[in-house]
């Protein structure tokens, strides 16, 4: 649903609207993209109507950053950091930026939000180095996310440190038949599992494997999920129907571990 506000009070409603979630969005400020403000925010609709809903619009802002290579290391070529909300289901506030070969990265005309970066490749190099620290200012970016508000949003700082684990996966069916195409998570156990950059993925290929690389020290599940299988790790709830087929496995500086799986059902 979509309308323009006219009302002088900046005062609105919807009708008829059914049960379910909703994430409610305002932008202003017209076609200048320096001046165009926005805010968004997500709302649970019952049975019964919904009053006093406020939303405060803020200016877009630069976020700014770098990654910083482990010492006597390039970065690989290729990265990118992402930047996405850290609501579930939300997926299209943040921002993707480019990663220089100094390091420096520039996302444009972020929102005001609370958001997750994660680092991405478009090469399918194996790089050993794992994500070691997120700073944001004085800010542990890692477990708390990145805030963007009022005024100047901080430098990011993303510390990579060498040597990261590994998991070379293996997934099978009940004949013992390879699965080509089978989604692998690498996801973190409590209490680190809202840190959306120590998750780790990658897809089996037609011989059944896959291998994961530059995985943070600690303790994870790895599951292995049928091709096309949508889990939005965000939700704190979307792992847990699928707890009993993840493999516990913890990971030390350099450890590689081999993991044969089996696909969890979906159904």
């Amino acid at each position: 649903i979509c309308f323009l506000i006219r009302d002088p009070k900046g005062e609105f409603e919807f009708q008829d609207v059914l049960p379910g979630t909703y994430r409610l969005q305002v932008k202003g400020g017209g076609f200048n993209e320096p001046n165009r403000i926005s805010a968004r925010r997500t709302l649970e609709v019952g049975d019964s109507d919904i009053e006093g809903v406020e939303l405060t619009p803020g200016q877009s802002r630069s976020l700014s950053g770098r990654v910083i290579a482990p010492e006597g290391r390039k970065l690989q070529p290729g990265l990118m950091v992402v930047l996405a909300s850290r609501d579930a289901g939300d997926t299209q506030a943040g921002g993707v930026a480019q990663v220089g070969a100094d390091g420096a990265f520039t996302i444009p005309q972020v929102a005001p939000g609370e958001y997750d970066v994660a680092i991405g490749s478009t090469t399918d190099g194996e790089d050993d180095a794992y994500i070691q620290a997120i700073r944001m200012g004085d800010a542990d970016a890692l477990a708390e996310g990145v805030h963007v508000g009022e005024g100047q949003v901080p430098l990011l700082d993303i510390v990579l440190k060498p040597n990261g684990g590994a998991a070379e996966c293996t997934v099978t069916d009940d004949k013992g038949d390879p699965v080509p195409g089978a989604s692998i998570l690498v996801a973190p156990d409590a209490p680190r599992q809202r840190q959306a950059a120590l998750f780790g993925e990658c897809h089996t290929r037609p011989d059944g494997t896959c291998k994961v690389v530059g995985i943070t020290p600690g303790e994870y599940h790895v599951y292995a999920f049928p091709a096309g299988t949508g889990i939005d790790r965000r939700d704190p709830d979307a792992l847990k129907p699928f707890e009993k087929y993840g493999e516990a496995v913890k990971f030390a500086e350099g450890e590689r571990k081999l993991l044969n799986l089996k696909a969890a059902p979906t159904e």
